[in-house]
């Protein structure tokens, strides 16, 4: 039977048309770009921010090199390199040669999206947005060979099964791994990813052309080289675009194929490999001198790397862990899946989808020809690559399987998946029993990598973003929560203090786990005085004021904090408003027979119900650890409730500060305001300078720091700080931007947009979202603070 008579008289096998891919291509794009997660993120910058911004700068002015040189002080060094003389001088994640700075980032993602829209719109494209836009591209020529394949090679494959393949392709491909983070290292890899999906769709479409072969064939060589010149481990799997020769010549040499097509064919995968990495030289001397030099061991960082092997067996092993065994952290709450660091998972525990390649090795599944060798030989050389990788200084780096570089071998994986999906759902659809079974433990799998994929791609947004979809997906685990009895709510606890103990500390409430653990503490200060504190892994806690108590009594003390509250995105907060919310998981009271002894602001990590221990500290988070030394008489839950802590009402508008600036802190960052969420926060922040000076800076998550000229300062008189930036505004203020005056001279301004915010995130004096531009609070003294009246 004709592959035509199948697609008129079997319903199995019709064709899919392509506004399933057009539909497909909007929802990732929703997904990625307009995605309201982004709180107002910006996506176009009017100043430059990242490096990218400069190389586009230094080619419209006809350069090779970065504006900004090195400082005298390096040029003067007998030896640059040395990363001990330099440390003070050098710039992170830029080459030097002979006197200036280059980027030795690929020029690829400049050359094709950052200039032309810097010459359209006179703007810089901001680079989390890079990413995104490389992503959605490479998601839309995925889908473009999912759908291609299907039709073509596997018509039986139903549709629910494509579009299970389809979300694959999106989640499991590695894209949450780029996406994280607004990096030049991750926009790169993301342009690279982009252009391997394009190869293989073009290389696609020379394997089904009946016309225009030739330039199809062209097309994938001329990405595949892209992908290369973006990511210089690709370049070995191009060998791979010569598996796309075998088919036709076989089938046709020597009767209808002419000599003169199999040159052609040999001319259009070598010629734009010899003109584009002609070009790659090119630039290579220009920096460099050499057109070999692509930057990486001129690199000035924390080791030289001069002499740095290109590729070390000495790392593979460790390298292998990671990329394919090491485990992630796994949660009962969605996302279900995170990351707990740079360092990659492994794929067969977490995204087992990625393991169907293997199925590829049946003797069955032959099709489509050309193509699956093609990208089998993609996958095999990107995965040598990243095994033999070298790590670069083994004293500071572990490992260098960086989870930034797991889309070189994922998304062709996830390809290759979906091949392998379709061609075992072709062999045996329909069948017996045992048939089917081994269908539901694909389909289960498949699944279980999507759900992993979300969770990993979710862990970059915001946690407000997803709210509605994590308390539908929690909502299993709030009934098995139930039915066994675990409740959230605030605590209650009854305690007769020990006596004897001045200047000594015990644990009270211990909630977390093992790096992931807050602990309210209490100080004895006295026989008859006593104080709180918030001990956390990550921040120094805030503490609270003394309180005068007989220590012969019992007492009632009351217990806020984020950690006995679930997760924002739990069922049980379904009813609570998103400011009530904001307000239980930051705030942290502790309150003694009705006396408020503590009462501030931190995010405090998340935990399960049952993770609540009293009078414990089994995770060393003080520094004498040991158990409570008086008695616990009796403890209780209290009911999900914020109406207690709503004592302040919101306020608006500019914030002014009058501050006494600490001594002795030279060196140390420390919070003004906060504002925002993990994620979507943005702080104004002061750094001591040696010689009483001062640098005021602002820090936009995920963007690059801006800061203020060092500025002299008096430390013995106050000085009054004001700070106007639109997240401390209400929502729907013309206001934006940042202006920062510090005593009414301007010293500080940003025209990038704050991430929204409402008045219940504003943090001042704080950082209790955890940014790493500065510590937890401001040491000095605020003597008077004022807010406007911006509408």
């Amino acid at each position: 039977m004709t592959m035509e008579h199948q697609k008129a008289t079997s319903p199995s096998t019709t064709r899919i048309p392509g506004f399933v891919l057009l539909c497909g291509f909007l929802a990732f794009g929703w997904y990625y770009i307009w995605n309201p997660s982004t709180r107002g993120a910006p996506r176009l910058l009017s100043e430059p921010t990242g490096l990218y911004h400069e190389l586009t700068d230094a080619f419209l002015s006809g350069r090779v090199s970065l504006a900004s040189g090195p400082n005298k002080e390096l040029l003067l060094l007998p030896d640059p390199y040395d990363p001990k003389a330099n440390l003070k001088w050098r710039r992170n994640d830029v080459s030097y040669f002979d006197g200036r700075y280059y980027l030795y980032h690929s020029p690829i993602p400049v050359l094709v999206l950052f200039l032309p829209i810097k010459i359209a719109t006179g703007r810089y494209l901001a680079e989390d947005l890079a990413g995104e836009i490389f992503g959605l591209i490479g998601i839309a020529a995925g889908l473009g060979c999912l759908l291609s394949l299907r039709n073509i090679c596997f018509p039986r494959t139903p549709l629910g099964l494509l579009l299970l393949c389809g979300c694959a392709l999106g989640f499991c491909g590695g894209q949450f791994a780029v996406l994280r983070e607004a990096t030049i290292n991750h926009v790169a890899v993301a342009c690279a990813s982009a252009f391997l999906m394009l190869a293989f769709f073009a290389a696609l479409q020379f394997v089904q052309s009946r016309g225009h072969a030739t330039a199809w064939l062209a097309a994938a060589s001329v990405c595949q080289t892209l992908a290369a010149f973006s990511r210089p481990d690709l370049l070995f799997g191009s060998i791979g675009l010569l598996a796309l020769l075998l088919p036709p010549l076989k089938s046709k040499f020597g009767e209808q194929v002419r000599a003169t097509y199999a040159v052609s064919l040999v001319v259009a995968i070598v010629l734009p490999m010899l003109v584009i990495g002609g070009i790659a030289g090119i630039y290579n001397f220009e920096r460099f001198g050499t057109p070999f030099e692509f930057g990486a061991r001129l690199m000035l960082g924390g080791w030289d790397q001069r002499h740095m092997s290109l590729f070390s067996v000495r790392g593979s092993t460790e390298n292998a862990w990671y990329y394919f065994l090491a485990p992630a952290n796994y949660h009962r709450y969605f996302p279900f899946v995170t990351a707990p660091t740079w360092r990659s998972i492994g794929i067969i525990p977490n995204l087992p989808f990625l393991i169907f390649p293997f199925l590829l090795l049946l003797p069955s599944i032959r099709k489509p020809a050309g193509f699956t060798l093609y990208a089998a030989t993609v996958l095999v050389f990107n995965t040598l690559s990243l095994l033999l990788l070298p790590s670069g200084n083994e004293a500071a780096v572990v490992t260098s399987a960086n989870m930034r570089y797991l889309p070189d071998i994922a998304s062709v994986a996830a390809l290759l998946g979906c091949i392998g999906v379709m061609a075992i759902w072709e062999r045996v659809g329909g069948a017996p029993l045992a048939r089917r079974l081994l269908i539901a433990g694909i389909a289960a799998v498949t699944l279980w990598s999507v759900l992993a994929g979300i969770s990993l791609d979710f862990q970059r947004f915001p946690s407000s973003s997803y709210r509605s979809l994590a308390q539908f997906l929690n909502e299993p685990t709030a009934l098995w929560e139930k039915a066994s009895g675990q409740r959230y709510g605030p605590l209650v606890v009854s305690v007769r203090f020990p006596s004897g103990l001045t200047g000594k500390t015990d644990p009270l409430v211990l909630t977390g786990e093992r790096g992931a653990a807050d602990l309210i503490y209490v100080n004895y200060l006295g026989d008859s005085a006593i104080s709180f504190g918030l001990a956390s892994d990550g921040i120094v806690g805030p503490h609270g004021d003394a309180l005068s108590l007989n220590y012969k009594v019992p007492h009632r003390i009351e217990v806020w904090m984020g950690s006995l509250y679930p997760p924002i995105g739990h069922p049980a907060f379904a009813a609570f408003t998103s400011d009530d919310v904001t307000i239980a998981t930051r705030t942290v009271r502790v309150e003694i027979d009705g006396q408020v002894a503590l009462n501030d602001v931190a995010l405090c990590h998340s935990a399960n119900a049952n993770e609540v221990r009293l009078g414990a500290d089994s995770y060393g988070l003080l520094d004498t650890p040991g158990d409570f030394r008086g008695s616990i008489l009796g403890t209780q839950r209290l009911p999900l409730s914020v109406a207690d802590l709503r004592e302040v009402p919101p306020l608006f508008g500019q914030l002014s500060l009058l501050v006494r600036l600490p001594k002795d802190r030279v060196g140390e960052s420390e919070p003004l305001v906060t504002t925002g969420e993990p994620a979507a926060g943005d702080f104004v922040f002061l750094t001591y300078l040696p010689g009483n000076r001062i640098q005021l800076g602002y820090d936009h998550w995920g963007h690059s720091l801006i800061r203020s000229e060092p500025i002299p300062l008096d430390f013995g008189v106050p000085h009054r700080i004001s700070i106007s930036m639109g997240s401390l505004n209400q929502r729907g203020s013309s206001k934006v931007g940042l202006a920062v005056t510090l005593d009414d001279l301007p010293v500080l301004s940003s025209t990038l947009n704050p991430y929204a915010s409402s008045a219940y995130e504003v943090a001042i004096g704080r950082n209790p979202i955890g940014g790493s531009s500065c510590g937890y609070m401001f040491t000095g003294q605020i003597i008077a603070e004022s807010r406007g009246n911006a509408r």
